[in-house]
Protein backbone atom coordinates (compact mmCIF):
# COMPACT_ATOMS: atom_id res chain seq x y z
CA UNK A 1 0.00 0.00 0.00
CA UNK A 2 1.25 3.48 -0.86
CA UNK A 3 1.69 5.46 2.39
CA UNK A 4 -1.22 7.60 3.56
CA UNK A 5 -1.01 10.93 1.66
CA UNK A 6 -3.26 12.80 4.13
CA UNK A 7 -1.71 12.40 7.65
CA UNK A 8 -3.63 15.22 9.42
CA UNK A 9 -1.08 15.51 12.24
CA UNK A 10 1.57 16.75 9.79
CA UNK A 11 1.66 20.31 8.49
CA UNK A 12 0.89 20.37 4.76
CA UNK A 13 3.99 20.80 2.60
CA UNK A 14 3.97 24.06 0.60
CA UNK A 15 4.05 22.05 -2.66
CA UNK A 16 0.85 20.25 -1.62
CA UNK A 17 -0.91 23.33 -0.28
CA UNK A 18 -4.46 23.91 -1.52
CA UNK A 19 -6.83 26.87 -1.35
CA UNK A 20 -6.38 30.24 0.37
CA UNK A 21 -5.83 32.01 -2.95
CA UNK A 22 -7.11 35.36 -1.62
CA UNK A 23 -4.84 35.15 1.43
CA UNK A 24 -1.84 34.26 -0.74
CA UNK A 25 -2.56 37.16 -3.07
CA UNK A 26 -2.72 39.56 -0.13
CA UNK A 27 0.57 38.23 1.21
CA UNK A 28 2.29 38.62 -2.14
CA UNK A 29 1.11 42.23 -2.23
CA UNK A 30 2.37 42.87 1.32
CA UNK A 31 5.69 41.22 0.50
CA UNK A 32 6.09 43.43 -2.56
CA UNK A 33 5.32 46.55 -0.50
CA UNK A 34 7.85 45.45 2.13
CA UNK A 35 10.61 44.78 -0.38
CA UNK A 36 10.02 48.25 -1.81
CA UNK A 37 10.55 49.80 1.62
CA UNK A 38 7.05 49.87 3.12
CA UNK A 39 6.94 46.86 5.47
CA UNK A 40 3.52 45.35 6.14
CA UNK A 41 3.16 43.24 9.28
CA UNK A 42 0.55 40.48 9.31
CA UNK A 43 -1.61 38.73 11.92
CA UNK A 44 -3.11 35.38 10.87
CA UNK A 45 -6.14 34.56 12.99
CA UNK A 46 -8.02 31.26 13.09
CA UNK A 47 -9.33 28.35 15.13
CA UNK A 48 -7.36 25.17 15.87
CA UNK A 49 -6.55 23.03 12.86
CA UNK A 50 -7.73 25.68 10.41
CA UNK A 51 -4.32 25.84 8.70
CA UNK A 52 -2.44 28.74 10.30
CA UNK A 53 0.90 26.94 10.43
CA UNK A 54 0.44 25.56 6.91
CA UNK A 55 -0.21 29.09 5.65
CA UNK A 56 2.90 30.34 7.44
CA UNK A 57 4.91 27.66 5.67
CA UNK A 58 3.35 28.64 2.34
CA UNK A 59 4.23 32.29 2.95
CA UNK A 60 7.74 31.17 3.90
CA UNK A 61 8.05 29.30 0.60
CA UNK A 62 6.79 32.27 -1.43
CA UNK A 63 9.20 34.62 0.34
CA UNK A 64 12.11 32.27 -0.26
CA UNK A 65 11.33 32.28 -3.97
CA UNK A 66 11.77 36.04 -3.70
CA UNK A 67 15.16 35.58 -2.00
CA UNK A 68 13.70 36.58 1.40
CA UNK A 69 14.46 34.11 4.23
CA UNK A 70 12.13 33.48 7.18
CA UNK A 71 12.68 32.74 10.86
CA UNK A 72 9.66 30.78 12.17
CA UNK A 73 9.18 29.49 15.72
CA UNK A 74 6.51 28.83 18.35
CA UNK A 75 6.00 31.31 21.17
CA UNK A 76 6.48 29.59 24.52
CA UNK A 77 4.34 30.81 27.39
CA UNK A 78 7.02 29.99 29.98
CA UNK A 79 9.51 32.51 28.58
CA UNK A 80 10.18 35.90 30.09
CA UNK A 81 10.81 38.90 27.86
CA UNK A 82 14.64 38.67 27.74
CA UNK A 83 14.44 34.97 26.91
CA UNK A 84 11.92 35.67 24.16
CA UNK A 85 14.12 38.40 22.68
CA UNK A 86 17.15 36.13 22.78
CA UNK A 87 15.23 33.29 21.13
CA UNK A 88 14.05 35.59 18.34
CA UNK A 89 17.57 36.81 17.64
CA UNK A 90 18.94 33.27 17.58
CA UNK A 91 16.19 32.11 15.23
CA UNK A 92 16.76 35.02 12.85
CA UNK A 93 20.50 34.40 12.72
CA UNK A 94 19.96 30.65 12.22
CA UNK A 95 17.51 31.24 9.36
CA UNK A 96 19.84 33.71 7.68
CA UNK A 97 22.81 31.39 8.09
CA UNK A 98 20.96 28.67 6.15
CA UNK A 99 20.01 30.99 3.31
CA UNK A 100 21.84 29.75 0.22
CA UNK A 101 21.89 33.02 -1.71
CA UNK A 102 23.85 35.10 0.77
CA UNK A 103 27.01 36.63 -0.64
CA UNK A 104 30.38 35.47 0.70
CA UNK A 105 30.78 38.82 2.44
CA UNK A 106 27.36 38.49 4.08
CA UNK A 107 28.13 34.94 5.25
CA UNK A 108 31.42 36.07 6.75
CA UNK A 109 29.65 38.92 8.53
CA UNK A 110 26.95 36.64 9.89
CA UNK A 111 29.33 33.92 11.09
CA UNK A 112 31.10 36.41 13.33
CA UNK A 113 27.99 38.36 14.39
CA UNK A 114 27.18 37.80 18.07
CA UNK A 115 23.48 37.81 18.93
CA UNK A 116 23.82 36.98 22.63
CA UNK A 117 22.37 39.53 25.01
CA UNK A 118 23.47 40.59 28.47
CA UNK A 119 20.55 39.22 30.47
CA UNK A 120 20.70 36.72 33.30
CA UNK A 121 19.33 33.32 32.48
CA UNK A 122 20.52 33.34 28.85
CA UNK A 123 23.85 32.97 27.11
CA UNK A 124 25.73 36.20 27.67
CA UNK A 125 28.72 37.76 25.97
CA UNK A 126 29.59 41.28 26.99
CA UNK A 127 31.37 43.86 24.84
CA UNK A 128 33.16 45.89 27.49
CA UNK A 129 30.65 46.53 30.25
CA UNK A 130 27.80 47.18 27.83
CA UNK A 131 25.25 44.84 26.25
CA UNK A 132 23.76 45.48 22.84
CA UNK A 133 19.99 45.67 23.09
CA UNK A 134 17.42 43.77 21.09
CA UNK A 135 16.67 46.45 18.50
CA UNK A 136 20.31 47.29 17.89
CA UNK A 137 21.12 43.65 17.28
CA UNK A 138 18.42 43.41 14.60
CA UNK A 139 19.47 46.75 13.13
CA UNK A 140 23.14 45.76 12.85
CA UNK A 141 22.23 42.36 11.46
CA UNK A 142 20.20 44.01 8.70
CA UNK A 143 22.99 46.50 7.93
CA UNK A 144 25.38 43.63 7.35
CA UNK A 145 23.02 41.76 5.02
CA UNK A 146 20.89 44.33 3.24
CA UNK A 147 22.77 44.09 -0.04
CA UNK A 148 22.24 40.31 -0.20
CA UNK A 149 18.53 39.96 0.59
CA UNK A 150 15.45 42.15 -0.06
CA UNK A 151 13.60 41.31 3.19
CA UNK A 152 13.55 39.07 6.29
CA UNK A 153 10.36 37.50 7.65
CA UNK A 154 9.99 36.90 11.39
CA UNK A 155 7.13 34.43 11.99
CA UNK A 156 5.69 33.75 15.45
CA UNK A 157 3.32 30.78 15.64
CA UNK A 158 0.99 30.16 18.61
CA UNK A 159 1.30 33.89 19.22
CA UNK A 160 -1.42 33.90 21.89
CA UNK A 161 1.51 32.99 24.15
CA UNK A 162 2.69 36.59 23.84
CA UNK A 163 -0.03 37.59 26.31
CA UNK A 164 1.80 35.55 28.97
CA UNK A 165 5.12 37.33 28.35
CA UNK A 166 4.99 40.64 30.17
CA UNK A 167 5.92 43.52 27.88
CA UNK A 168 6.29 41.40 24.73
CA UNK A 169 3.51 43.11 22.76
CA UNK A 170 4.87 46.58 23.37
CA UNK A 171 8.45 45.48 22.70
CA UNK A 172 7.58 43.86 19.38
CA UNK A 173 5.58 46.82 18.14
CA UNK A 174 8.14 49.42 19.23
CA UNK A 175 11.09 47.43 17.90
CA UNK A 176 9.72 46.58 14.47
CA UNK A 177 8.22 50.03 13.99
CA UNK A 178 11.56 51.68 14.71
CA UNK A 179 13.36 49.20 12.48
CA UNK A 180 11.10 50.16 9.57
CA UNK A 181 11.95 53.81 10.22
CA UNK A 182 15.61 52.87 9.76
CA UNK A 183 14.68 51.22 6.43
CA UNK A 184 15.23 47.72 7.82
CA UNK A 185 12.98 45.42 5.81
CA UNK A 186 11.82 43.04 8.50
CA UNK A 187 8.27 41.69 8.19
CA UNK A 188 6.65 40.51 11.42
CA UNK A 189 3.99 37.81 10.98
CA UNK A 190 2.15 36.37 13.95
CA UNK A 191 -0.39 33.54 13.95
CA UNK A 192 -2.82 32.67 16.72
CA UNK A 193 -6.32 31.87 17.84
CA UNK A 194 -9.28 34.25 17.35
CA UNK A 195 -8.82 35.64 20.87
CA UNK A 196 -5.22 36.64 20.12
CA UNK A 197 -5.99 40.30 20.78
CA UNK A 198 -8.89 39.74 23.20
CA UNK A 199 -8.57 41.54 26.48
CA UNK A 200 -5.88 43.94 25.24
CA UNK A 201 -6.38 47.14 27.19
CA UNK A 202 -6.01 50.62 25.73
CA UNK A 203 -2.25 50.68 26.30
CA UNK A 204 -1.89 47.75 23.88
CA UNK A 205 -4.34 48.88 21.21
CA UNK A 206 -1.50 50.16 19.00
CA UNK A 207 -0.18 46.58 18.94
CA UNK A 208 -3.39 45.34 17.32
CA UNK A 209 -3.41 48.26 14.87
CA UNK A 210 0.18 47.41 13.91
CA UNK A 211 -1.00 44.42 11.85
CA UNK A 212 -2.88 43.67 8.66
CA UNK A 213 -5.33 40.90 9.57
CA UNK A 214 -5.83 37.67 7.67
CA UNK A 215 -8.74 35.73 9.22
CA UNK A 216 -8.91 32.10 8.18
CA UNK A 217 -12.31 30.51 7.64
CA UNK A 218 -13.10 26.85 6.92
CA UNK A 219 -12.49 25.64 3.38
CA UNK A 220 -15.03 26.39 0.68
CA UNK A 221 -16.52 23.43 -1.17
CA UNK A 222 -13.98 23.81 -3.98
CA UNK A 223 -11.08 24.00 -1.51
CA UNK A 224 -12.40 20.90 0.26
CA UNK A 225 -12.61 19.11 -3.07
CA UNK A 226 -8.99 20.02 -3.85
CA UNK A 227 -7.87 18.92 -0.37
CA UNK A 228 -9.47 15.51 -1.00
CA UNK A 229 -8.44 14.94 -4.61
CA UNK A 230 -5.02 16.58 -4.97
CA UNK A 231 -3.15 14.17 -2.65
CA UNK A 232 -4.30 11.31 -4.91
CA UNK A 233 -2.86 12.86 -8.06
CA UNK A 234 -0.17 10.16 -8.28
CA UNK A 235 -2.18 7.44 -6.57
CA UNK A 236 -4.42 5.61 -9.01
CA UNK A 237 -5.81 2.74 -6.93
CA UNK A 238 -8.22 4.86 -4.88
CA UNK A 239 -10.76 7.44 -5.95
CA UNK A 240 -13.53 9.50 -4.40
CA UNK A 241 -16.82 9.46 -6.27
CA UNK A 242 -18.62 12.77 -6.73
CA UNK A 243 -21.17 11.74 -4.09
CA UNK A 244 -18.46 11.40 -1.42
CA UNK A 245 -17.09 14.92 -1.63
CA UNK A 246 -20.33 16.77 -0.72
CA UNK A 247 -20.80 14.33 2.18
CA UNK A 248 -17.28 14.95 3.53
CA UNK A 249 -17.78 18.69 3.11
CA UNK A 250 -21.10 18.50 4.98
CA UNK A 251 -19.89 16.54 7.99
CA UNK A 252 -16.52 18.32 8.23
CA UNK A 253 -17.96 21.80 7.64
CA UNK A 254 -14.84 22.36 5.54
CA UNK A 255 -12.52 22.22 8.54
CA UNK A 256 -9.07 21.43 7.05
CA UNK A 257 -7.82 19.13 9.82
CA UNK A 258 -11.09 17.20 9.94
CA UNK A 259 -11.26 16.87 6.15
CA UNK A 260 -7.78 15.31 6.11
CA UNK A 261 -8.55 13.12 9.13
CA UNK A 262 -11.68 11.73 7.47
CA UNK A 263 -9.77 10.98 4.27
CA UNK A 264 -6.89 9.44 6.22
CA UNK A 265 -9.22 7.10 8.11
CA UNK A 266 -10.86 5.84 4.93
CA UNK A 267 -7.59 5.58 3.01
CA UNK A 268 -6.07 3.36 5.70
CA UNK A 269 -9.25 1.30 6.20
CA UNK A 270 -9.44 0.60 2.45
CA UNK A 271 -5.68 0.03 2.22
CA UNK A 272 -5.40 2.68 -0.46
CA UNK A 273 -7.60 0.83 -2.95
CA UNK A 274 -11.18 1.05 -4.17
CA UNK A 275 -13.89 3.62 -4.71
CA UNK A 276 -15.26 5.85 -1.95
CA UNK A 277 -18.88 6.94 -2.39
CA UNK A 278 -21.18 8.90 -0.10
CA UNK A 279 -22.43 5.63 1.39
CA UNK A 280 -18.82 4.63 2.14
CA UNK A 281 -18.37 7.75 4.25
CA UNK A 282 -21.50 6.86 6.22
CA UNK A 283 -20.28 3.28 6.68
CA UNK A 284 -16.98 4.46 8.17
CA UNK A 285 -18.47 7.13 10.47
CA UNK A 286 -17.86 5.15 13.73
CA UNK A 287 -14.20 4.69 12.74
CA UNK A 288 -13.94 8.34 11.67
CA UNK A 289 -15.25 9.47 15.07
CA UNK A 290 -12.98 7.03 16.89
CA UNK A 291 -9.89 8.28 15.04
CA UNK A 292 -10.82 11.91 15.60
CA UNK A 293 -11.21 11.07 19.27
CA UNK A 294 -7.68 9.66 19.42
CA UNK A 295 -6.20 12.55 17.45
CA UNK A 296 -7.95 15.50 19.08
CA UNK A 297 -11.39 15.10 20.71
CA UNK A 298 -10.36 12.95 23.70
CA UNK A 299 -7.48 15.22 24.73
CA UNK A 300 -9.59 18.32 24.36
CA UNK A 301 -12.42 16.85 26.42
CA UNK A 302 -9.87 15.98 29.13
CA UNK A 303 -8.90 19.67 29.36
CA UNK A 304 -12.32 20.43 30.83
CA UNK A 305 -12.98 20.28 34.56
CA UNK A 306 -15.57 17.77 35.87
CA UNK A 307 -18.26 20.46 35.92
CA UNK A 308 -17.30 21.63 32.43
CA UNK A 309 -17.39 18.04 31.18
CA UNK A 310 -20.89 17.71 32.59
CA UNK A 311 -21.94 20.79 30.62
CA UNK A 312 -20.36 19.41 27.43
CA UNK A 313 -22.16 16.09 27.87
CA UNK A 314 -25.49 17.85 28.41
CA UNK A 315 -24.91 19.86 25.22
CA UNK A 316 -24.10 16.67 23.30
CA UNK A 317 -27.26 15.00 24.63
CA UNK A 318 -29.46 17.89 23.48
CA UNK A 319 -31.31 16.97 20.29
CA UNK A 320 -31.55 20.52 19.01
CA UNK A 321 -28.93 23.06 17.99
CA UNK A 322 -27.87 25.94 20.22
CA UNK A 323 -28.53 26.24 23.96
CA UNK A 324 -28.91 29.29 26.17
CA UNK A 325 -27.65 29.88 29.71
CA UNK A 326 -30.79 28.61 31.43
CA UNK A 327 -31.03 25.45 29.32
CA UNK A 328 -27.43 24.47 30.01
CA UNK A 329 -27.67 25.24 33.72
CA UNK A 330 -30.79 23.10 34.07
CA UNK A 331 -29.57 20.20 31.91
CA UNK A 332 -26.15 20.01 33.56
CA UNK A 333 -27.30 20.67 37.12
CA UNK A 334 -25.10 23.76 37.35
CA UNK A 335 -25.96 26.92 39.27
CA UNK A 336 -27.37 29.64 37.02
CA UNK A 337 -25.14 32.12 38.83
CA UNK A 338 -22.01 30.17 37.89
CA UNK A 339 -22.90 28.87 34.43
CA UNK A 340 -21.58 32.03 32.73
CA UNK A 341 -18.12 31.51 34.25
CA UNK A 342 -17.98 27.90 33.08
CA UNK A 343 -19.14 28.83 29.59
CA UNK A 344 -16.43 31.49 29.36
CA UNK A 345 -13.80 28.93 30.32
CA UNK A 346 -15.12 26.42 27.79
CA UNK A 347 -15.04 29.12 25.11
CA UNK A 348 -11.43 29.98 26.01
CA UNK A 349 -10.54 26.29 25.71
CA UNK A 350 -12.15 26.19 22.23
CA UNK A 351 -14.60 23.50 23.34
CA UNK A 352 -17.73 25.52 22.63
CA UNK A 353 -18.45 28.52 20.43
CA UNK A 354 -20.82 31.42 20.90
CA UNK A 355 -23.35 31.55 18.07
CA UNK A 356 -25.01 34.74 19.25
CA UNK A 357 -25.51 36.50 22.54
CA UNK A 358 -26.37 33.90 25.18
CA UNK A 359 -26.45 31.04 22.64
CA UNK A 360 -23.76 28.35 22.48
CA UNK A 361 -22.96 25.12 20.65
CA UNK A 362 -20.15 22.59 20.73
CA UNK A 363 -17.13 23.65 18.66
CA UNK A 364 -17.85 21.13 15.90
CA UNK A 365 -20.79 18.81 15.09
CA UNK A 366 -18.47 15.78 14.96
CA UNK A 367 -17.30 16.55 18.51
CA UNK A 368 -20.95 16.32 19.51
CA UNK A 369 -21.29 12.97 17.74
CA UNK A 370 -18.08 11.74 19.39
CA UNK A 371 -19.34 12.62 22.88
CA UNK A 372 -22.71 10.98 22.20
CA UNK A 373 -21.12 7.75 20.99
CA UNK A 374 -17.95 7.35 23.03
CA UNK A 375 -18.62 9.29 26.24
CA UNK A 376 -22.38 9.02 26.74
CA UNK A 377 -22.92 5.84 24.68
CA UNK A 378 -21.32 2.42 24.51
CA UNK A 379 -18.55 3.42 22.11
CA UNK A 380 -18.96 0.37 19.88
CA UNK A 381 -17.29 0.56 16.48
Amino acid sequence: MIPDPYIPEQVVDPDDFVGRSDEIERFETFLDFSIKGKPRNIAIIGDWGIGKTALLRKFEDIALRNNSPSARFDVRKDMNLPEFQQRLLLEVKAALSLHEKLSVKAKDFLSSFDVSMGYSGVSVKKIGDQTIDFRQKLLKMWDGLKYSIPAVLVMLDNAEGLKQISGANEELRNTFQRLSEYDCKYILIIAGKPDLFAGITSIYEPFARFFNFIELEPFTYEETKDAIENPLENIHNLEFEHSAIPEIYRISEGHPFIVRSICSTMYIAMRGEGVIAGSTVEKFMPRILYDLGKKVFSDRFAQASPVEQRILISMASFAGGTLNYSDMAEMSGTSKKKIGTFLSRLTEKDLIRKVERGQYELFHPLFKEYLKKFVVGSGDL
